[in-house]
């Protein structure tokens, strides 16, 4: 009798749990769920950036970063007291195996550069607008930081000039970035 009394007793014990164990069961199906579907948001989300980068030519930089096909679409916009500017646009293609907006990549690409900001002397144009136009090739590594929207990022770019003159320089640049959802 002691041995049925305690199978019943065990039996009316776990039916007891039993409830709020699948209740338990189930909540964490639900945290798992929506987890992944937060995680196929960001896979498929384009993402606006925007911060400052600090190099050879330092500016407010922008960009798009679109997802689905691992890429951005970045610019720089350089102005100093004197009124001179430069911008910057290229697209870069992303590599790595960075998780949902997290890890470190590197990336490579192609852009313009245009301005009138001579400020290291390169022009042998006596041309007082100092307007140039040229082609860029950044290559560089960035890192999305976890739990945060904060980029970093490290470019370093040859530039060839096509106007006024055929001139390379290299411009490098630290750029930090803030990712905001569209």
């Amino acid at each position: 009798m002691n041995s049925k009394f305690q199978g019943i007793l065990g039996l009316v014990i776990a039916l007891t749990f039993l409830p709020n164990t699948l209740c338990h069961a189930q909540n964490n199906l639900n945290i798992q769920d929506q987890q992944q579907t937060l995680t196929s948001q960001a896979q498929d989300e384009s993402l606006l950036m925007a911060g400052i980068g600090i190099g050879t030519m330092s500016g407010l930089s922008l960009g798009m970063h679109f997802e689905e096909w691992r890429t951005n679409l970045n610019s720089l916009i350089s102005f100093n007291s004197d009124g001179d500017y430069s911008v910057h646009v290229d697209a870069v293609r992303l590599f790595g195996n960075r998780v949902n907006l997290v890890g470190f990549e590197f990336f490579a690409g192609g852009g313009l550069v245009l301005g009138n900001d001579d400020r290291f002397g390169i022009f042998n144009s006596e041309e007082s607008s100092n307007f140039f136009l040229g082609v860029k090739a950044p290559i560089g590594a960035q890192y999305f930081i976890p739990k945060t929207p904060i980029i970093i990022g490290l470019e370093a770019a040859p530039v060839l000039t096509i106007t006024p003159d055929v001139v390379a320089f290299l411009h490098l640049s630290l750029t930090t970035r803030v990712v905001f959802a569209l």
